[in-house]
């Protein structure tokens, strides 16, 4: 045992010299003070659909050529130690979620891919991931670049270039909510996420990286750690303490610890419906292959509680198929008055549940020549419970004209929520890293 954690030691050891050793270079070869360019080559292997008749997927390398400026000096000289540090950092952001977007790579390999064929490697999704210089790097002046922490700080011109989920939420916010508990008051990512988060740079006790932001145990931040220590954000006040008076508060969180404030403070998620997978594969830019739908919120079990969730659905019309995932999801839409009682317990969609065991959510108006969906407004949108055993019906589109947006139907499909692995199902459907609520749980909210 000795023996072997001597040899561990003296590989740290032997990392350590060189990454002192590349720092020192990199030290000493900073002082000269000349700002460089470097010219990258890189083949990048993509797959395309062909416009041939019929079409054909085949395999593209592209020879990609990127001119990057490196930053001149900073008026106030690093110590070794500082760039020691960098690229210490350096080595372990290259390993992280925002780097290296295994998250959606897990769940492609894990999923969708058992329908496409196409390895992640080849998708065009892996392109989307964030660099050092993506948040940090700021033009000073026309060809004079440098670190920038204001810069990733800016939530609207630098967060939601790439979380354009959250921006669309905003947008929601804005023309048909007119206020939240949060962005009204001017409070931006950093208010409430940690640097670790931001950064991907977490992992498990084991020293093993997560996988998933959505995995257990990732995320520091949660509305615990203001509402009920009475944390005061700077700019905005003291966050207020749910009140034991109110008695949703009363019976789900203080008595019985049940149900998350997501649940029933999140007022809509909003849903990027019927992703088509033909386009991706064409090229066609990710804000114009989905359908957006608001104005519900779908409930399963995460960490023990009921907590909000969503789907993330995909057409592809190249295998006649469909894919949908349910998964637990914070849609940052959050409003002060929660959800009365009777919004959850006897609501309609609960009833039509308990006597059906089905539903169906989405489904084509051939007189409107339109999509619709089950919900309410995006205020307070409709509570839609994911229970095991139940039968949820989907109307699924395909775009007809990816520049005006003009979708078409494309088929019908039924899912039923399960804890099974999807190898053991018989149809295209997984729930993510959390469950289903039970039968009985169901009867609660009869």
């Amino acid at each position: 045992m000795s023996e072997a954690r001597g040899e561990g030691l003296s590989s740290y050891v032997i990392l350590a010299i060189v990454v002192v050793l590349v720092a020192a270079a990199a030290f000493f070869a900073g002082k000269s003070g000349a700002p460089t360019e470097t010219v990258t080559m890189t083949k990048v292997e993509t797959v395309r659909v062909t416009e041939t008749s019929p079409p054909e997927i085949v395999t593209v390398t592209e020879t990609v050529t990127e001119t990057q400026a490196i930053a001149a000096p900073r008026e106030k000289p690093q110590t070794l130690k500082d760039y020691v540090r960098e690229w210490l950092g350096s080595m372990l952001y290259a390993s992280s979620l925002h780097a290296t977007t295994r998250g959606m790579g897990y769940w492609y390999e894990q999923g969708f891919y058992k329908i496409a064929g196409i390895p992640y490697e080849k998708m065009g999704c892996k392109e989307c991931h964030a660099t050092c210089e993506t948040c940090h790097v700021e033009e000073k002046s026309p060809g004079t670049y440098d670190f920038s922490v204001e810069r990733a700080e800016d939530m609207k011109g630098n967060c939601l270039k790439c979380h354009g989920r959250e921006g669309f939420g905003m947008k929601i916010i804005q023309t048909m909510i007119g206020t939240d508990a949060h962005f009204s008051k001017n409070m931006t990512c950093l208010d409430c996420h940690t640097s670790s988060e931001i950064h991907g740079l977490k992992f498990k006790e084991d020293g093993t990286p997560f996988v998933s932001y959505r995995e257990p145990g990732f995320f520091e931040t949660g509305c615990e750690d203001c509402h009920l220590t009475g944390r005061e954000v700077p700019g905005v006040g003291v966050a207020p303490k749910p009140s034991s008076n109110i008695p949703e508060h009363q019976i789900h969180w203080y008595t019985m610890k049940n149900v998350h404030c997501t649940a029933c403070h999140v007022a809509t998620v909003q849903t990027c419906y019927s992703c088509h997978f033909d386009g991706a594969l064409q090229g066609v830019p990710h804000s114009r292959l989905f359908t957006p739908l608001v104005g519900w919120v779908f409930l399963v079990k995460y960490n023990g509680m009921v907590y909000s969730a969503n789907i993330m659905s995909i057409t592809y019309e190249g295998k006649d198929s469909t894919f949908l995932i349910w998964a637990p999801f914070f849609s940052h839409i959050v409003v002060k008055e929660g959800r009365k009682c009777n919004e959850c317990h006897g609501s309609p969609v609960v009833k039509d549940i308990m006597e059906d065991r089905k539903i169906v959510l989405t489904w084509w108006n051939e007189t409107a020549n339109r999509l619709e969906w089950l919900h309410s407004s995006p205020s307070k949108g409709i509570i839609v419970p994911v229970v095991e055993g139940v039968e949820y019906k989907f109307t699924f589109v395909k775009k007809v004209d990816f520049a005006t947006g003009t979708i078409a139907p494309f088929k019908t499909a039924s899912y039923i929520p399960s804890t099974l692995p999807l190898p053991e199902l018989g149809y295209a459907t997984m729930i993510a890293y959390s469950k289903p609520l039970s039968w009985e749980e169901l009867e609660k909210l009869g």
